[in-house]
């Protein structure tokens, strides 16, 4: 096993990290090595569940459909995109 679990209220607003480097106030405890191995699956668990707006999202991916997103990218749909294909996508989803 490899990477990384943070539980409970973390930071009251956007985030983002590498994807093996939290932020160090998150206190989280590593686990195995902090890097993307062959022949393992990653998943990246997320949500925000407050009174007004509630969801929960979950990327999964594996060492081989991996394409490590450059600056202004992420990973989305099993795929690296741009910021603005991401909310072009979240926008097709409603």
């Amino acid at each position: 096993m490899s990477g990384w679990k943070a539980s409970g209220s973390r930071r009251p607003v956007d985030a983002e990290f590498p994807l093996f480097s939290p932020p160090a106030d998150w206190h989280v405890r590593p686990v195995g090595e902090q890097r993307v191995l062959p022949g393992h699956t990653y998943q990246l668990a997320f949500g925000k569940d407050e009174y007004t707006y509630e969801y929960i999202g979950v990327v999964t991916f594996t060492a081989a459909r991996w394409s490590r997103p450059k600056p202004g990218q992420v990973w989305a749909d099993d795929r690296v995109m741009s910021l603005g294909e991401l909310e072009e996508l979240a926008e097709d989803s409603r």
